[in-house]
């Protein structure tokens, strides 16, 4: 997948690997139902639905990502 071997995800020129990225990146496994693809390669759409949740959780959710960040840094 990096850039390097023709995929499309930069990765950090130090890294002699290929395998350290520039930005963060994830992947996600996902099981499907038995023949539901026609053929190996095929494409699935996925939909990530998460419930509403009031703001003020938001509020306590974000304030606590901010301090993680802030933290993580100083270890």
């Amino acid at each position: 997948l990096a850039d390097r071997n023709g995929g499309a995800i930069p990765t950090d020129p130090a890294d002699n690997e290929n395998l350290r990225t520039l930005q963060p990146v994830f992947t996600v496994d996902v099981t499907l139902p038995q023949n539901t693809l026609e053929r190996i390669g095929g494409r699935a759409w996925v939909r990530f639905d998460f419930s509403p949740e009031p703001l003020a959780f938001q509020w306590v959710r974000a304030a606590g990502q901010l301090l993680l960040k802030h933290f993580a840094k100083a270890v």
